[in-house]
């Protein structure tokens, strides 16, 4: 009987030391600082492309990076055509892209890839940014935004839920995406409504479809309780209304008064009508193309934010709320860029 107990007991033990270790951390990739710049509003590291150091903004809301047309022309990149182009907020069409020979993000390499090429940001002569590092470089990993800390991480996709949410926050919130590549969309609580939305940082503000804004809360362009202003996401500007709503839940965790830009639809300027096509340059319809509400720099940055793209979750705590400290990484790593693979036949605008 002795034997039989010894034997279950170490059956047990092995059990539970395998069960460990498959839910052990994932192993820390890459950390680099990154920078809030323009009053917080934007994300932004430093990267070296072709041997030149550059700074990238951080967009969780888009799934090309991107490098705009001064810097590109700076660097001697060579434009190429590319079958479904872009537009961004203010309606601005590209459909370029050039080879990029390496990009260097911290302890971090990507070689032999695809950028596409991208209007110059329009708010500002001299934009704190040279382009965009999007989600076809974050898909394949775990990556962290600790914003109370101001640092980036890559990690190992997580075995198992929970396995990494190194900082040990006394309020976490574990929320689900979507099996849509690239693209992390939560359902959130605004003022009492569920709704599904993008998480931006790419967005300086957040942002919500002007559709969605009249359906749900009757709001629109000069509404009671609105104030206008403009809306920068990717560098591009667009005409929106400002409203604040009082309460944003993501799961247990709760942000207050929080402005929410309405973005005012565009129309072709051509003949004033509003059109669908998203291919064609001169047709643009804004209503049409974003998503419902955009969580934008202005939500986020409260936040401490970890996507895990592979298994589809996101998890969420105050970003002054945990320890911070990510465990210690290793050697140097390849950054693997996703170049997604049904890109030909999904009409996207940059958010």
């Amino acid at each position: 009987m002795r034997f039989v107990l010894a034997f279950a007991f170490l059956s047990m033990a092995l059990i539970g030391a395998a069960h460990a270790a498959a839910c052990a951390p994932p192993r820390l990739l890459n950390s680099v600082p990154m920078s809030l710049v323009h009053d917080g509003g934007m994300a932004v590291v430093s990267a070296s492309l072709d041997g030149r150091p550059v700074q990238f903004q951080l967009d969780t809301g888009s799934i090309f990076s991107q490098v705009s047309r001064t810097p590109a022309e700076a660097l001697h990149l060579t434009g190429l055509e590319i079958p479904r182009g872009q537009f961004d907020i203010a309606g601005r069409f590209s459909r370029e892209a050039a080879r990029i020979t390496t990009f260097t993000l911290g302890g971090m390499e990507a070689t032999g890839f695809y950028a596409r090429l991208a209007p110059n940001p329009d708010f500002s002569p001299e934009p704190p940014f040279d382009g965009i590092l999007a989600t076809d470089m974050m898909a394949r990993y775990d990556v962290d935004l600790d914003f109370g800390h101001y640092r980036l991480n890559y990690f190992e996709p997580e075995a198992c839920q929970g396995g990494n949410a190194y900082w040990a926050p006394n309020t976490l919130a574990v929320l689900l995406i979507p099996a849509l590549p690239g693209r992390a969309y939560v359902d959130v609580m605004l003022d009492g409504r569920k709704i599904s939305a993008l998480l931006d940082t790419g967005s300086e503000h957040s942002m919500m479809n002007p559709a969605l804004a009249r359906e749900l809360f009757g709001l629109g362009e000069g509404a009671p309780g609105t104030t206008p202003g403009e809306v920068i996401s990717d560098g591009a500007t667009a005409k929106a209304d400002f409203h604040t709503f009082s309460s944003l839940s993501l799961g247990a965790v709760r942000l207050t008064d929080i402005p929410v830009a309405i973005v005012r639809d565009a129309k072709t300027a051509r003949d004033g009508e509003i059109h669908i096509s998203r291919a064609i340059p001169e047709r643009f319809d804004l209503s049409k193309l974003l998503p419902g509400l955009t969580l934008g720099m202005d939500a986020l940055r409260q936040t401490h934010l970890y996507i895990s793209f592979r298994n589809q979750r996101v998890y969420v705590s105050a970003a002054d709320d945990g320890n911070g400290s990510a465990p210690a990484g290793g050697a140097p790593n390849k950054l693997t860029v996703w170049q997604f693979g049904y890109e030909p036949l999904h009409p996207f605008v940059r958010y």
